[in-house]
């Protein structure tokens, strides 16, 4: 027998079941619209979302049950998440725990936390999704900014990317997922953004040799 859920009135698509899980949509990359989830461990922390693949919150609720019924809900205490089941719901800006702690502390804005999500579902899902995420090391991710540089990105552009991840590993180490962070005394790529430098009244003239041209056209 399924146990007893409460649910309230629904509010910007989330619906509350009491005790054992929240169902929340979130958009995919493909504009799909899919149901996620996040459950609770024995001590009533919530656990990271992740998708049931369904589009409806009823057909989510039957998914989440069934997983609770047999016991898979809650992944194992031992288990140690891939990149990929790590970073479901990461920069939600509603739901993730890392962008409600930042909020807390500092300013941050919508735009940084859609640049952040789009890093990890177009850039580091597709090279770390599958890896464990005690498995990643630094050559993985030395790999990984190789692999950047050959697709044309320029060293500023990939050091976003990797900010990204950093953040993403760090808060691992945090939530007690991994136990140490393989790149945390990795270093960026040197800055190859040009430098912008504004002319002086002076030097402009000297450039467009206004200096040379008699008093009557100055």
């Amino acid at each position: 027998m399924y146990p007893l859920m409460t649910s309230f009135p629904q509010k910007e698509g989330i619906m509350r079941l009491h005790n054992d899980f929240t169902l929340y949509f979130r958009v995919i990359p493909s504009g799909k619209r899919v149901v996620y989830y996040y459950a609770y461990d024995e001590n009533g922390k919530r656990l990271y979302g992740k998708s049931t693949g369904e589009t409806t919150m009823t057909a989510a609720r039957v998914f989440c049950n069934r997983l609770l019924k047999e016991g898979l809900l809650v992944q194992k205490k031992n288990h140690t998440p891939t990149f990929a089941e790590y970073a479901q719901g990461w920069w939600e800006w509603d739901t993730c725990e890392y962008l409600k702690k930042r909020r807390k502390r500092s300013k941050i804005t919508k735009g940084y936390a859609d640049l952040a999500k789009w890093n990890v579902e177009k850039l580091l899902l597709p090279f770390f999704g599958q890896m464990r995420m005690d498995q990643i090391t630094k050559n993985d991710v030395e790999a990984f900014l190789d692999a950047e540089q050959k697709k044309g990105y320029k060293n500023t552009t990939i050091n976003g990317h990797f900010g990204t991840l950093k953040t993403m590993m760090i808060e691992a180490v945090d939530r007690g997922v991994i136990n140490r962070n393989p790149i945390e005394k990795m270093e960026k790529l040197i800055n190859d953004r040009k430098e912008i430098r504004i002319i002086t009244p002076e030097e402009f003239k000297r450039f467009c040799g206004l200096h040379t041209l008699p008093i009557s056209f100055r």
